[in-house]
């Protein structure tokens, strides 16, 4: 097959840019290749030429692949998604990168399949353009909730879950990223000239790009209009609710009317793309796979029968549970004080946090801070770990974490938001997200039931290989879309007004 797979980030070099999505994307892309199929890979929104206002497609070559990589310079759509949280306008129409999606569709292809991982640094309106390909088969992918919501994850305000946005009210009061324009766009230029991720000694070259703002034309960039949040009249006047609602519901249209199959990485995420309105027939569950699981679980003992190893991976953020667990162990249990040990990997850098995370010592058996750690790192860290704990507050699409861990043969104790709780299959290791009593109950099961571990793994662990998951992608590759019907759009008051298109006009 002619496969064209889409992400903003670039998978060549080494940006590190895409996150688990990224990740996702590159082993699959080469997993695909490595198959005998035909593999183009398309980046938008990250790399810019500021010398050049026009949008213009840029050919990369691997030494030693055959897949071609093909970047969008200067896409009208920042990525990611938060450089883009109020400009509703671009994010849905934007004709100038629409025609750079067009030209590579033309002059790459014809494709069989369009693979799309996220729709950021792109319009929305992108995908009308399945009318004008009619032999490529459009996919969406769902790493996360970008479909339906511009923070992305569903989390309100950086404090909690994001259940009801009111219409799209509760969106202008919703905190994101605040980015610096010039130095954001200076990090951006630079990345593209050199053509590699900055290093400290790139300091200086962004100095000097900053200072020589004024000699280049960047009136280009004043539909961005990044930092506009106030409330939105015009599109009130226009469509009868405000720009955040008009968002959600044309997204959710343009991927019922022109997607042919809707892929969600977790029964979580599926479940909350079709309550929010996506077509349930064009609907699939897809767990990603890893290259990290050989088809069998090394099932790890317990060091000791008395104590528990305990290890946290990942960002000390809120929605990762990571505050989460800082509250409850500052608030462990007297009978449990000397019976656990912690272990804490990845990146900290609040001194104070830092501080608090120290301080639980005195109720451990012992603690170990990892401040960063690389991928090669990880059968280390795990190598005396009795279980991992992965308890975020949001709905965590299917953290990788997890997987992690449990293909390094760590059980893992898990909050039921997300789909981390549809790896596992035992109650016993699941408990109520956010809630500090439910957790330190099941810490209390598996510490005092000798056969805690055994039981975990009897029960079944669902991780699935990268051989495996490519088969599972190529059959869907292969299924024929349902017929289309009209798009019914659910709505937290009153059914949807009828939303033409934004004049080219700034909102």
């Amino acid at each position: 097959m002619k496969i064209a797979l889409f992400n903003w980030a670039p998978i060549h070099g080494n940006f590190d840019e895409g996150g688990g999505a990224g990740i996702y994307l590159k082993n699959i892309a080469h997993a695909l290749s490595e198959r005998g199929h035909d593999v183009t890979v398309l980046s938008s929104g990250f790399f810019y030429d500021l010398t050049n206002k026009n949008i213009f497609l840029r050919r990369h070559i691997e030494k030693n692949s055959n897949i071609r990589y093909i970047d969008i310079i200067n896409s009208r759509v920042i990525a990611p998604a938060y450089a883009m949280f109020h400009n509703i306008e671009l994010c849905m129409h934007e004709e100038s990168t629409k025609n750079a999606v067009r030209t590579f569709l033309l002059d790459c292809g014809p494709f069989d399949i369009l693979h799309i991982q996220n729709i950021e640094g792109i319009p929305f309106s992108t995908l009308e353009l399945r009318s004008e390909f009619p032999n490529t088969k459009f996919i969406l992918s769902n790493h996360n909730y970008h479909a339906i919501c511009q923070q992305v994850n569903l989390w309100y305000n950086e404090e909690s879950s994001c259940g009801d946005y009111y219409d799209g009210i509760a969106c202008y009061s919703c905190m994101t990223n605040q980015i610096q324009f010039p130095h954001f766009f200076a990090i951006r230029a630079l990345t593209t000239r050199f053509n590699r991720k900055l290093v400290p000694d790139d300091q200086q070259s962004i100095i000097n790009f900053i200072m020589s703002y004024k000699e280049l034309d960047l009136t280009w960039f004043n539909d961005f209009r990044i930092y506009d949040k106030s409330f939105d009249k015009r599109s009130i006047d226009l469509y009868g609710k405000n720009k955040f609602f008009y968002r959600r519901h044309k997204a959710v249209q343009l991927i019922n009317d022109h997607i042919d199959h809707i892929l969600s990485v977790s029964e979580c995420v599926e479940d909350i793309v079709v309550k929010y309105g996506m077509d349930p027939r064009k609907s699939i569950v897809s767990y990603i796979g890893t290259r990290h699981f050989s088809g069998t679980f090394e099932r790890k003992k317990r060091f000791d029968p008395e104590k528990l190893n305990i290890c946290f991976m990942g960002y000390a953020r809120k929605d990762k549970g990571f505050y989460f667990l800082l509250d409850a162990f500052s608030n462990m249990p007297t009978d449990l004080h000397g019976k656990l040990s912690l272990t804490f990997a990845g990146k900290i850098e609040n001194e104070i946090d830092l501080n608090r995370l120290r301080s639980l010592e005195r109720y451990l058996s012992g603690i170990t801070i990892v401040k960063q750690y690389t991928h090669a790192d990880i059968p280390l860290i795990l190598s005396t770990i009795d279980i991992g704990v992965v308890p975020p507050l949001w709905y965590d699409a299917l953290p990788q974490v997890a997987i992690e861990f449990v293909c390094n043969g760590v059980p893992i104790l898990v909050s039921d938001k997300g789909g981390q709780k549809e790896i596992i299959n035992h109650d016993d290791f699941v408990f109520t997200g956010g809630d500090i009593q439910s957790f330190w109950n099941r810490i209390r099961k598996i510490l005092f039931n000798p056969n805690s571990i055994d039981e975990f793994w009897d029960a079944g662990v669902r991780v699935y290989s990268m051989e495996g998951h490519i088969d599972n992608l190529l059959s869907i590759y292969h299924v024929a879309p349902p017929a289309r019907l009209p798009t019914v759009l659910p709505s937290t008051s009153q059914s949807p007004p009828s939303l033409p298109r934004f004049e080219k006009k700034p909102i």
